[in-house]
């Protein structure tokens, strides 16, 4: 049993550590196109959107203002990464593309992680591959099915401890107590 739990702990783990390492690879990734991260994030959206979104839409995805994702489309069309079009069955709509330029830009700066970690899944056999696909594919609607502040159980409120008075040589709770406070504090 012992190596089972070992081997839970191993994989929340490593987890961890790879959601961990998502932002900084994105920074990075966002640094060799030389744009900033957020507009990194919003080309990876529009790319895998599989279809031209709107602005809108895409300030939702981003969790930005509306206001916000017009900037950020105006400076990534400026730069070449955008297209807008005109809606196919509203005019007053534009729906955003990713241009081939961006596309080959992203191809390329993505090309070194991607060999390494074609190089990686090649190690697998079959069998390995299916389990490591479907426990990905599991871990992701799982990691999706929490997106929600509201899909996931409630914290209990932290209950108010009665007053007291404090007796000799106690203290006063005037001073900082940094003990006292939990691990998120």
């Amino acid at each position: 049993m012992g190596d089972r739990r070992d081997s839970a702990l191993r994989i929340s783990q490593a987890l961890r550590d790879l959601l961990a390492e998502a932002g900084p690879a994105q920074q990075g990734m966002a640094a060799r196109l030389g744009i900033g991260k957020t507009d990194a994030q919003a080309l990876q959206h529009l790319a895998s959107a599989g279809r031209p979104i709107g602005t809108v839409e895409l300030a939702h995805l981003l969790g930005i203002r509306s206001a916000s994702a017009a900037s950020l489309v105006d400076r990534l069309e400026a730069a070449g990464h955008v297209r807008r079009q005109a809606h196919t069955s509203d005019r007053r709509r534009v729906t955003l593309t990713v241009s081939e330029t961006a596309q080959g830009a992203v191809h390329a700066a993505l090309r070194p992680m991607l060999t390494d970690l074609a190089t990686l899944i090649e190690r697998l056999t079959e069998e390995q591959a299916a389990t490591v696909a479907d426990f990905l594919d599991r871990s992701l609607t799982l990691l999706r099915s929490h997106r929600d502040p509201a899909a996931g159980s409630r914290p209990q409120p932290v209950q108010a401890r009665s007053p007291r008075i404090p007796g000799a040589g106690e203290r006063t709770g005037q001073e900082p107590d940094h003990a006292d406070r939990d691990e998120a504090g």
